[in-house]
Parts: structure tokens; C-alpha cells; sequence
């Protein structure tokens, strides 16, 4: 049983190591591997829910789950570093400070963004959920606007929302410019680029452009998302 307990303890530690175990399951699973550890030594039988949860540390812990992590860790190319940073900008630059998950691993993508190496379990819990697949495809997805074209802020728009990437004086005009069109005033932009900064939205219309809004005293361009702007007709002189 000794032995059967040293094992697990050097696999569990591999495992956090590499970061195929998170730091809330090591904690609790090191400490009862210890404990049980000194309660076998001194000559103290486990208990059946001691064993049953000493078979389940083993089976997340096997050498099955070693090796997968190892063949993981080979595999990991630059298209699947390119997806973590997408989705380490996106959490680290989400506007609602409570909604900024996995810091820790975000932290370290995009310290190292081209030489990287994250986990199974790390690259699964930031770049496999719903809200990560969103942004992925938004990426990805083929600018609806182009450099140079008018286009007007919708009265849904959320201007407000945009990281605050400027000038103090900037974003308070850029939220005098949201408030404008929610009331259904004509606001009209410039597009500058597009992709001008990542994703801090997950949805459908997330990419964000840099526009310069007409006619105001905005010298600088703002931050936009698609579904924040549409095109806009400009007639022709007769």
C-alpha cells in the first residue's frame, strides 16, 4: 500500500508540474495522500471510503493520463498557441472585470505568446467552452466592413463598453456618442481598420474596428464592434 501511495503522490506532482492538475484539486488530493500516507505507516488500516477515494486520485493520476499529457505536449503547434491567445486577449480584456477567467493561464500565454506550452486540462478550460468558440469564429470570420467606408453606430450600440484604450477626453466623447445614437440620433464613422483590437466581446459581431465618428471633435479613431455598426448609403450627386 506504501508503494501504492508513493506512486500516486509522483504522479499527481507530474501532473501539477506540467499544469495537467489544477492547483484546487493538488492542494486537497496532496494533503489526503499524505495523511493516509502516515496513517498506513503507522499501521492503521484505510477505511472503504478511504480507498474509494484513493482509487479515484489513481485513475485522474494513472500513467495512462501521464502519457496522453506527454503525446499533448508534442502536438502543441502554433495554430493551437494562436487560438490561446486569441482567447487570453478576450478574457484579459473582457469589460466586466468579474467576468476576467482564467487570469492565470491567460497570464501565461501571453507572456510567451509563440513559445507557449499549455496543458490538456489548461487549454481545455480556456479555449473549449462556449463563449471561447464564439470568439474563435468571430476571429476568424471575414470583416463585414472595409477601411474607408461610412458607416453608422445602431441605436443597440454598446460604445460604452469598449476597454478603455484612450485618452480620458476620448472616452467620455465616446460615451456622449453612444448616448447620441441610443436616442436615435444620426451618429455616422469612418472605418480605419478592422481586427484593430481583440475580441472583448463574445458574440456574434464581436470583431472590433477602429472608426473616426464625422463631424465631431474626436481626433483620435474609437473602438467599435461589428454589431455596434451598419453600413450606410451614400447617395450620389445628381
Amino acid at each position: 500500500m506504501i508503494k501504492r501511495i508513493e506512486d500516486c503522490i509522483g504522479n499527481l506532482r507530474t501532473l501539477y508540474e506540467v499544469g495537467e492538475i489544477g492547483h484546487t484539486r493538488f492542494v486537497p488530493w496532496d494533503g489526503f495522500l499524505k495523511s493516509i500516507m502516515g496513517q498506513v505507516e503507522r499501521n492503521k488500516t484505510l477505511s472503504e471510503k478511504q480507498k474509494n477515494h484513493l482509487s479515484r486520485i489513481e485513475s485522474a493520476c494513472s500513467s495512462e493520463v501521464l502519457s496522453a499529457s506527454k503525446e499533448w505536449r508534442k502536438k502543441y503547434d502554433s495554430d493551437l498557441r494562436e487560438i490561446a491567445v486569441i482567447c487570453a486577449e478576450y478574457y484579459t480584456n473582457h469589460p466586466d472585470i468579474t467576468q476576467r477567467y482564467w487570469t492565470l493561464i491567460a497570464e501565461k500565454v501571453l507572456k510567451d505568446k509563440d513559445g507557449h506550452n499549455l496543458s490538456k486540462y489548461e487549454f481545455t478550460r480556456m479555449c473549449m467552452n462556449p463563449y471561447a468558440d464564439k470568439v474563435i469564429q468571430e476571429h476568424r470570420s471575414t470583416p463585414r466592413f472595409k477601411p474607408g467606408q461610412v458607416v453608422q453606430v445602431r441605436t443597440t450600440n454598446r460604445l460604452d463598453m469598449a476597454p478603455e484604450y484612450s485618452s480620458n477626453r476620448t472616452t467620455n466623447m465616446r460615451y456622449k456618442l453612444h448616448r447620441k445614437a441610443a436616442r436615435g440620433e444620426r451618429v455616422l464613422a469612418l472605418v480605419v481598420t478592422s481586427n484593430a483590437r481583440p475580441i472583448y466581446r463574445a458574440a456574434k459581431g464581436g470583431k472590433v474596428y477602429s472608426i473616426l465618428p464625422v463631424g465631431s471633435d474626436i481626433k483620435e479613431p474609437i473602438y467599435a464592434c461589428e454589431k455596434d455598426l451598419k453600413a450606410v448609403k451614400i447617395p450620389k450627386n445628381s
